[in-house]
């Protein structure tokens, strides 16, 4: 099948590991199907109003179209320049797509009306963004609000990570035929179970206020009174200076707590495998990508409960708390070093299962087109 994908999240130099999660998603639909890659992204500080990239060297055929942003109707000028150039290099490569696979739909609403409007072809719609959620409750500007709009009216299948988003998106004005849950696929040939384990605890995050990775060492701080030999692995892709300097401040030895920048994916896949348990703490959230593949190699989850988190951790598998609960936290990880619990086998996001799930979705929409 020629399915054309669009995203508006992807990897750019202002923020290089932007739409990872969605990468993950698309290289699974590249493996089994024949894929035009278009992605675009705004950048405050690019020479040209409109450039482009190749996207060969993330593996897939198409362009990375790249527009200066501006405010206003300068922006939107910008961004249509863009849209427009990305719909012309895939005529000129001589591809006519059967079907459009999305991503955010809200950002790029204008694009999938001009293709719905144009080419009259099925449009499905993944959705990780967590603006929806009432615990955010974010406020769109005028011009995504007219995007969304667009997108309401073009889009004939939602595909959110999590129940509570398809929920959240139905309150919010979408009113597609269809929606259906499509997780995140986790490659399992990198994150399987493994019998050495150096770290009772790891966290992996952006590390921005809403990850609260502070809060965590607290907690690993207070663990650390009874448990003296407990170890913390924490790091990710923001700024690794507060932790360091919480670390000196509550006098926590570097033997006890690791910290670390970022990582790729198999060096993530790396990291979990040494690992026991996987600690989250945010304050919102939808389901991270952390969650399903510190699952599917056999940790045990520590989570605050929030989003559709509890879709997949429940107490076959993990310890909830609640979103303020930091003693609770402490409790959930005290409980982790006295009671070890053994997780059940996980293969719920297992590449095969995704991929059968997605097929079928593609395969009834067109039915129901002819």
């Amino acid at each position: 099948m020629k399915i054309l994908l669009l995203t508006p999240w992807f990897p750019n130099p202002e923020n290089p590991t932007l739409g990872n999660f969605i990468l993950r998603q698309f290289e699974l639909i590249a493996a089994h199907h024949d894929v035009y890659l278009l992605a675009f992204s705004a950048n405050r500080t690019a020479g040209k109003s409109v450039s482009c990239e190749s996207t060969e060297k993330y593996g897939f055929k198409g362009w990375h179209i790249t527009h200066r942003s501006g405010q206003g109707p300068l922006s939107w000028r910008y961004a249509r320049k863009g849209r427009s150039l990305g719909l012309s290099l895939m005529e000129e490569d001589s591809f006519f797509p059967e079907l459009v696979h999305a991503q955010i739909a809200h950002q790029i609403g204008d694009l999938l009306h001009r293709i719905k409007k144009n080419r009259s072809i099925p449009i499905v719609s993944s959705e990780h963004w967590s603006g929806y959620l009432e615990e955010r409750n974010e406020n769109l500007r005028t011009a995504e609000r007219f995007r969304k709009w667009l997108a309401i009216r073009s889009v004939d299948v939602l595909l959110p990570v999590t129940n509570q988003l398809g929920e959240a998106m139905k309150r919010s004005g979408f009113t597609a035929q269809d929606i259906c849950i499509w997780r995140n696929p986790v490659n399992d040939r990198l994150f399987k179970p493994s019998p050495k384990k150096i770290f009772d605890f790891m966290h992996l995050s952006s590390l921005d206020a809403n990850k609260r990775p502070l809060e965590i060492i607290r907690s690993f701080h207070e663990l650390l009174k009874d448990h003296p030999n407990a170890r913390l692995s924490i790091g990710g892709d923001g700024a690794t200076e507060p932790l360091f300097a919480l670390r000196e401040e509550l006098g926590i030895s570097p033997k006890n707590l690791d910290i670390h920048g970022s990582m790729n994916y198999k060096e993530v896949a790396e990291r979990m495998r040494s690992a026991r348990c996987l600690v989250q703490f945010s304050r919102y959230e939808n389901l991270p990508c952390t969650i399903g593949e510190a699952l599917t190699a056999g940790l045990v989850i520590i989570s605050s409960d929030v989003g559709g988190i509890r879709e997949l951790v429940n107490e076959e598998n993990g310890l909830l708390v609640p979103r303020d609960g930091h003693k609770a936290l402490f409790q959930a990880m005290k409980s982790s070093m006295e009671s070890p619990l053994i997780p059940k086998a996980f293969d719920f996001l297992k590449t095969k299962k995704l991929m059968d799930q997605i097929d079928a979705i593609y395969e009834e929409i067109l039915r129901k087109r002819n």
